[in-house]
């Protein structure tokens, strides 16, 4: 157990940023996986003790929650990524054990980021707005009195804002695109640049260009990774 506790540990260090599936027939029924603790002595405490603790050092988690042999959970299957599992059954085995059954990611799933619409309010003619909302807010208001509940009031202005905005600004659907969130200003004028120095390069095929567009596409990666290092 020391041998195979030093190995998993070993592995785990070794590659730190990697996903680990540890699996078997660990034959440890006293093991409580639920509450992570030990509740029986078929096998000795230090044995029980030392694979525990090494589960919880390197930060995984038993997948398993059935009875594998009768009643007893002896197979295991531990990962430092619980949530890319998407499934966990048991199957009828070959011999006395259940077969496990697991569905999982190799790596997350990336998910489109949903189109929504943004107000392009630099386009918009401030002054032309001003005059037709505060002409819509008057036609609006005169029909009430001082006895007008204030409800109603809201509900109304609410309304002819939303109606002048939808009227004078205009808008754009956002793109579905993934996006890198480190991306600044630099990096977008960087990424302009060198599009633009291998369209020239496209058009003329001259060593010149192509050196050109080398250097500012190693500029651009440079930036790219720095900015996403301090992201």
């Amino acid at each position: 157990m020391n041998s195979l506790c030093a190995a998993i540990t070993d592995l785990s260090n070794k590659f730190p940023g990697s996903v680990v599936w540890i699996s078997g027939d660990a034959n440890l029924p006293d093991i409580e996986w639920d509450t992570m603790s030990i509740t029986g002595n078929r096998n000795s405490a230090p044995i029980n003790t030392a694979f525990l603790t090494t589960v919880l050092d390197i930060g995984s988690e038993q997948v398993v929650n059935f009875p594998t042999r009768r009643n007893n959970l002896l197979d295991i299957f531990l990962t430092n990524r619980p949530s890319l599992i998407n499934k966990c059954s048991p199957l009828p085995g070959l011999s006395d054990h259940d077969v496990v059954l697991i569905d999982s990611n190799i790596t997350p799933a990336r998910q489109k980021p949903p189109s929504r619409i943004v107000h392009l309010w630099k386009k918009v003619d401030i002054k032309v707005m001003e005059s037709d909302l505060s002409h819509q807010l008057e036609s609006s208001f005169s029909g009430y009195s001082t006895n007008t509940p204030v409800d109603t009031l809201w509900t109304s202005f609410k309304t002819t804002c939303l109606n002048s905005i939808q009227k004078h600004v205009p808008t754009k659907l956002t793109s579905t695109r993934y996006s890198q969130p480190w991306s600044n200003r630099n990096i977008r004028k960087l990424s302009r640049r060198k599009k633009r120095a291998f369209k020239r390069f496209k058009s003329t095929r001259n060593q010149k260009d192509w050196n050109y567009y080398q250097k500012k596409q190693k500029e651009s990666n440079k930036e790219c990774k720095s900015a996403s290092v301090i992201w």
